[in-house]
């Protein structure tokens, strides 16, 4: 069949054919312009508004599918990649005019990549670019309110495949002083029917994991009219590495291991515009979790394993409960450094905290209705504790191990009873505590603790700044519970058993104080009394060692380290005390069963040593509060026969007010006294008892004492030289007091006021011992002089002029009379010490030598005859100021004691001169110091002289010693003091 071409090829008249041509024009238009025309349209408002280059590979639209694929588009801003992505596609639905909702089938943003950065001040690369968005912005008000209406319309649409897929987000944070990077991704997020409508919802699911491996994992329902989602999110990997990380300039630890896994299911509801929210089933693990500080690399904890199970949370009702909260294993290392700073508290570091914060102090907010919070079972399992402390000259190290620790029913409710239990081992001894308290408010708490057999060993390193000691053994108990109503009314009762004590000196390793138990009974404390009452202490079989060295220091003053005093004075605030309620004490005795000891001194000539033992007794009823004195008694062995008795009353808290005590010391043997009697009266005594009762009565602070001293048999012995002799005619003495049966019977009372700080109990007997020995033979010297003719001079001094050694005649007068008293003592003996006084006798041997110079210069006749003013003398001294000194300062002399007459010329005072000539030349005159003593030795062997030449004194008795320089001055002469000593 022949085609007829006279018709046309199209009828327009056709309507098919202008739906073809519709359909051609929707496809030009939307396929090959729309799409030019949006890119361009972005590229340039993404230049005009954000200052940004955006780069898109390609835009496709498919007008007949009604799809729109993006690909590869990238926004850069200052040729630095912000966001981007590789591949954009969205198909819309044509369902969306019977649903009356934007729908579309397929959703999915793929490849996204990002680079969020914020820089040093703050801002951010997203912020810039919303803020350079805002400014270019022009909208006209009513359009801007319109679209704040509008946004809070939220606009009906669904999709039924919405994907995400982030292939990585790189972060960077150059706000803190070491800047912080990290990177996100992959991440990705699947939501199947999200959909705004009413009550719709849809299923979402969402990875994401972090460039070191830690991942989220999120599935669930979500619905956004209204808003809600219910579903399980979970979380694996090394989270906890992050903010150590990002805080890595505030912290001073790192996480070198450790691991996250945590679970949870969750609701998310909309009711009345307000979100709730409720997470439950939470179970929560940190796994081989280890922190070392930074540098040293040391460790700091190690966590095996932390178990939290079944927790749930609800907001806004703020309540929180986790069944089981476990610390397994733990282990922590505490070290306190050469500076006194614990390793824990420097693990922030406060200085960068400081600067982070610019140095603005916020103030707290105040918090709205407070949390919830119940915990059923808290738990420390298996812990230990290692601690180090080098702060001390020699390392402390102990743990403790084994700890364990139960909190039942932790929980911010009030008047909500707390249960706790708690043990670990420490050393060879334990630890244990169990009870109930109520934490909130605080108040109705019953706990009790037992430590047995702690080793108080490891203490010695905290003993030894202090003290030259070793505590070679010693164990520690007690049994202690705490009871309190609130938190005023809480009291304390203990019982402490020390055992086995022994402390030893540290160089020469004997023991100094020992014993075998010290017991403390019934203990109790009452804290708002601030009260102690004690039941009993009792000490047994006790052992002390106290020593007097060749120094007169005793153990106490050799083993005690002396404190540097500080400086510092006490603040004003330090220095007011508080006001608080008086302390009361009271104990109801102290015994001490089977104690010895032993006593030495080696101060003295003759070593001394004794010793203690079967020490019973004790103390009863004190109390602080009572001015009702305590009883006192003791009574113990001293070596083989001596007998140590203590008894009488005391008030403790304040002994100056009422005391009474004697003390008693039956059958010592006085050769074992020696020493004590060399140090007083350098003799010694060959045999003799004594029998002492020594009575103390304290009355207000004022001393009424009574020594009572009997010695029997008494016979003395040599005389020994020693430094300390207090030079007690001891002789004479005892030839005074014996009595018919050959004792002496001594009633030595004391007084004082205790109340002088200035008073010494020991300065006071020896003082009054002395007195009463030197009240019955005198004065030496005194009773020599009134031997002859009642002449009372003091017969010991003799006196000199300046720079001479001539005995004057008043002094002669004065030896030829001792000379006569010594010839009824022929026992005593003469001590002469030469002297000089170097503020008189060198003005005056200087002044003889330049008295020499003047007559080596002019014969002594002519001297005496030539006068100061004379032009020779001056001249003479002239010449000898030159030779020490130059013309210039011989004029300045001069012109000192130039002076002007009325209107004539100035004239020089040459009396005054030529005498300040004199001194000034005298006064360098050099003198050597074996001048002085010499003159000294002078002295000494002219009053010798004259003993024994004029007054034909014998040879042995006088003796010269070596002179010396004194600054005994009496009427501007030198005065020589005489010495006596027994032959």
């Amino acid at each position: 069949m022949w085609q007829d071409f006279s018709r046309p090829l199209l009828n327009f008249r056709k309507p098919w054919i202008w739906i073809l041509i519709l359909l051609i024009l929707w496809g030009l238009i939307l396929g090959v312009l729309s799409p030019w025309l949006i890119k361009h349209t972005l590229q340039k408002t993404a230049k005009e508004r954000l200052q940004a280059e955006l780069h898109i590979e390609r835009l496709r639209i498919n007008p007949y599918s009604l799809s729109v694929t993006v690909g590869e588009l990238q926004l850069s801003s200052k040729e630095k990649p912000v966001i981007g992505f590789s591949r954009l596609y969205i198909n819309f639905q044509l369902s969306s005019l019977f649903r009356w909702a934007w729908s579309f089938d397929e959703t999915h943003l793929l490849g996204v990549q990002a680079n969020i950065e914020r820089y040093s001040d703050g801002t951010s690369n997203l912020q810039k670019l919303a803020q350079a968005w805002q400014t270019t912005a022009k909208q006209s008000p009513r359009e801007a309110q319109n679209a704040e209406k509008e946004s809070t319309v939220l606009p009906r649409i669904y999709i039924n495949d919405l994907q995400l897929s982030v292939k990585e987000v790189a972060l960077r944070d150059a706000v803190p002083h070491t800047p912080f990077d990290s990177s996100l991704g992959p991440i990705s997020l699947k939501v199947a029917k999200l959909s705004t409508l009413l009550n719709k919802s849809g299923q979402q699911q969402l990875t994401m994991a972090t460039e070191d491996g830690a991942k989220i994992n999120w599935q669930g329902e979500i619905s956004l009219n209204p808003f809600g989602s219910e579903g399980q999110i979970s979380l694996e990997g090394p989270f906890l590495q992050l903010p150590v990380e990002y805080l890595q300039d505030q912290l001073n630890f790192d996480i070198e291991s450790g691991s996250l896994s945590a679970r949870m299911n969750y609701a998310i509801a909309e009711n009345n515009s307000k979100l709730q929210l409720k997470v439950t089933d939470i179970h929560s693990f940190i796994r081989n979790l280890l922190l070392v500080e930074k540098g040293s690399r040391s460790k700091l904890f190690k966590l095996p394993e932390l178990e939290i199970s079944d927790g749930q949370l609800q907001w806004p009702q703020q309540q929180a409960s986790v069944e089981t909260i476990n610390f397994k294993n733990a282990e922590l290392w505490l070290k306190r450094d050469k500076n006194r700073v614990v390793n824990l508290s420097k693990l922030i570091n406060k200085n960068e905290q400081r600067e982070a914060s610019n140095g603005k102090t916020e103030k707290p907010q105040k918090t709205g209705t407070p949390w919830q919070v119940n915990n059923a079972n808290f738990q420390l399992s298996d812990w230990n504790i290692y601690i180090s402390d080098e702060s001390l000259p020699a390392p402390a190290n102990f743990s403790f191990d084994n700890i364990q620790l139960a909190i039942k029913n932790l929980s911010s409710h009030e008047n909500t009873p707390i249960s706790i239990s708690t043990s670990a081992d420490i050393a060879s001894g334990s630890l244990a505590l169990d009870g109930q308290l109520v934490a909130i408010p605080f108040g109705q708490m019953q706990l009790n603790s037992q430590l047995n057999n702690i080793d108080l060993t490891p203490l010695q390193a905290y003993i030894s700044p202090y003290a030259r000691v070793e505590l070679k053994e010693s164990l520690f108990n007690a049994d202690t519970s705490i009871t309190a109503v609130d938190e005023k009314q809480i009291q304390i009762n203990s019982a402490i058993k020390v055992k086995n004590f022994k402390l030893a000196d540290a160089i020469s390793q004997q023991p100094l104080l020992e014993w075998e138990l010290l017991s403390i009974s019934d203990i109790q404390a009452e804290l708002d009394k601030n009260s102690l009452d004690i039941g009993n202490i009792t000490l047994d079989k006790a052992y002390v060692d106290f020593a007097i060295a060749e120094n007169g220091s005793t153990t106490v003053d050799r083993v005690l380290i002396p404190k540097e005093k500080s400086s510092q004075a006490l603040t004003k605030q330090q220095q007011t005390s508080t006001e608080v309620k008086p302390f009361s004490l009271n104990l109801a005795s102290i015994s001490i069963t089977n104690a010895a000891g032993k006593f030495s001194d080696v101060s003295l000539s003759l070593p001394f040593a004794t010793e203690f033992r079967d020490l019973n007794g004790g103390i009863t009823s004190l109390s602080s509060n009572s001015r009702e004195p305590a009883d006192v008694k003791l009574e113990g062995k001293v070596d083989e026969y001596g007998l140590m008795r203590i008894k009488g009353a005391l008030t403790p808290f304040e002994p100056k007010q009422n005391t009474d005590i004697d003390v008693i010391f039956k059958n010592l043997d006085i050769p074992k006294l020696n020493p004590y009697t060399l140090k007083f009266a350098g003799r010694s005594i060959e045999q003799g008892k004594l029998n002492v009762d020594l009575g103390y009565r304290i009355r207000q602070g004022q001393l009424q004492g009574s020594n009572n001293v009997e010695l029997q048999k008494l016979k003395l012995g040599k005389k020994i030289d020693q430094e300390e002799d207090m030079d007690i005619p001891l002789d004479m003495a005892v030839a005074l007091l014996k009595d018919g049966n050959g004792n002496i019977d001594i009633n030595l009372p004391v007084k004082g006021d205790l109340n002088d700080p200035a008073f010494n109990y020991g300065k006071v007997v020896q003082l009054a011992f002395s007195k009463l020995i030197k009240n019955i033979v005198s004065s030496p010297f005194r009773l020599l002089g009134s031997l002859v003719s009642g002449n009372d001079k003091q017969l010991s001094d003799i006196y000199f002029d300046p720079g001479s050694s001539a005995v004057t005649p008043p002094e002669r007068e004065k030896l030829t009379t001792l000379v006569s008293a010594l010839q009824q003592r022929p026992k005593l003996r003469l001590e002469i010490r030469g002297v000089y006084v170097q503020s008189l006798d060198e003005k005056a041997l200087k002044a003889k030598k330049f008295t020499a110079l003047e007559l080596e210069h002019s014969a002594e006749d002519e001297l005496k005859s030539l006068s100061r003013v004379s032009k020779p003398y001056i001249a003479f001294a002239e010449a000898r100021f030159l030779d020490l000194n130059g013309k210039e300062a011989l004029r300045a002399f001069r012109e000192e004691l130039t002076f002007r007459v009325a209107e004539g010329k100035p004239e020089l005072d040459k009396l005054a001169y030529s005498n300040r000539l004199r001194e000034y030349l005298i006064d360098k005159e050099e003198l050597l110091p074996q001048e002085m003593t010499a003159l000294a030795d002078e002295r000494a062997q002219n009053v010798q002289r004259f003993l024994k030449n004029d007054l034909e004194l014998e040879q042995n008795r006088v003796s010269v010693l070596p002179g010396q320089a004194s600054k005994e001055v009496e009427d501007e002469l030198v005065k020589l003091e005489l010495k006596l000593e027994s032959i």
